[in-house]
């Protein structure tokens, strides 16, 4: 998404127009998992596109629309290119202009909710949210939730905050190192989750006693199980039942969330924050 986001920029300080495939980059992957209406089955998938990003959407050989002239210079730019691309827009400019990207890819998203809202996607979206707080709630209100015929019982205050626990297979620490040498975050917490490392950030907004859900990538248990006993926050503590958990679902869970505590050194964080 940073990729896709700051080709914009690129494209910008060029003066250029912006061409995407219609399939793979970024099509596919990152915004077809991210957000809904961007799948090849519909069929006013590049007209949206076009509308409302300004993007011209060009076939799987470069084939391009017939408004656009043959003597026209195209230059291929790898997606890590602009990954790390420097714009020379201001950081309030590339603000504005990423909160417009999100306002429309959401509005697009929206639409395609109302329309197909018992789709297999809409279901990986709303799953975690329904198991915390019900769709269609059976029984008494004792917080029983039934999504897709599992029965949660969850407790789950109205405002909540939302921890992103990942472990990078292990190299999270030397990711974490850099951050550490450039903007001054400590080394070790965003991985390790100590639980005064979380009231910390929660207790001066007042968050203390609220719901802490953990949306995690399951590959380290250790930091989940710690907040969980610890006896000042453990019981305000719920993990993302893994049956209901999906990117497009936690990501969803933790833009929702009042407070967000993620990894400076995850996209996956950045995205939500």
């Amino acid at each position: 998404l940073r990729a896709f986001f700051k080709s914009f920029d690129m494209a910008r300080d060029a003066g250029a127009t912006l061409a995407i495939h219609d399939e793979g980059f970024p099509i596919d992957s990152p915004l077809n998992e991210v957000f809904l209406g961007l799948h090849g089955n519909n069929p006013h998938r590049n007209r949206l596109l076009e509308e409302n990003f300004g993007l011209l959407v060009i076939g799987p050989r470069d084939e391009m629309p017939s408004y656009v002239s043959k003597n026209a210079s195209i230059e291929v730019v790898k997606s890590s290119s602009m990954f790390w691309y420097k714009s020379e827009l201001s950081l309030h400019g590339r603000k504005q202009h990423r909160q417009y990207l999100l306002q429309h890819l959401y509005q697009i998203t929206a639409d395609e909710m109302k329309k197909h809202p018992d789709s297999t996607r809409v279901v990986n979206m709303c799953s975690p949210l329904w198991a915390f707080f019900g769709k269609d709630i059976k029984g008494p209100e004792n917080n029983e939730k039934m999504v897709n015929g599992t029965r949660y019982i969850m407790n789950i205050t109205e405002k909540y905050s939302v921890v992103h626990s990942r472990f990078f297979e292990g190299n999270g620490y030397k990711s974490l190192e850099k951050m550490h040498k450039k903007f001054g975050v400590d080394p070790k917490a965003s991985i390790d989750l100590p639980p005064d490392y979380i009231t910390s950030i929660l207790t001066p907004l007042g968050m203390q006693n609220k719901s802490i859900i953990i949306i995690a990538d399951g590959k380290n248990t250790e930091p989940v199980n710690r907040l969980k006993s610890d006896p000042g926050i453990g019981h305000l503590i719920h993990l993302v039942p893994p049956d209901v958990s999906s990117m497009i679902g936690d990501m969803m869970i933790g833009i929702l969330g009042d407070v967000f505590i993620g990894n400076p050194a995850s996209t996956f964080s950045w995205f939500i924050a």
